[in-house]
């Protein structure tokens, strides 16, 4: 997971967090959810849950945990390529020194 992703899926469950104890919902089409439950990355989603329904006291819809899976699966993406430009950056930017 690249920086960029991790840090969009750390702003979407402290943007879920508070959205849930404000009271206010999201919707995820039910064949989208469907698609997403067969998903691993669903799974991850649901344990990741789990921790944060403990540590905040508040239940997660299942939308919620939806949402959070699109994060997971976007963010899984192309890692070989991030990883290679980083290293290349970073020979790049020692060289220069």
């Amino acid at each position: 997971m690249s920086d960029e992703s991790y840090s969009a899926l750390v702003l979407h469950i402290a943007l879920a967090i508070k959205r849930i104890q404000l009271g206010k919902g999201i919707h995820i089409s039910s064949n989208e959810l469907d698609i997403l439950k067969r998903s691993d990355e669903f799974s991850v989603a649901s344990t990741m849950v789990k921790i944060l329904e403990e540590r905040f006291k508040i239940a997660f819809p299942i939308d919620e945990i939806g949402y959070i899976t699109l994060h997971l699966l976007s963010g899984k993406g192309n890692n070989k390529e991030v990883e290679i430009r980083k290293d290349e950056n970073w020979v790049q930017i020692q060289t220069a020194s």
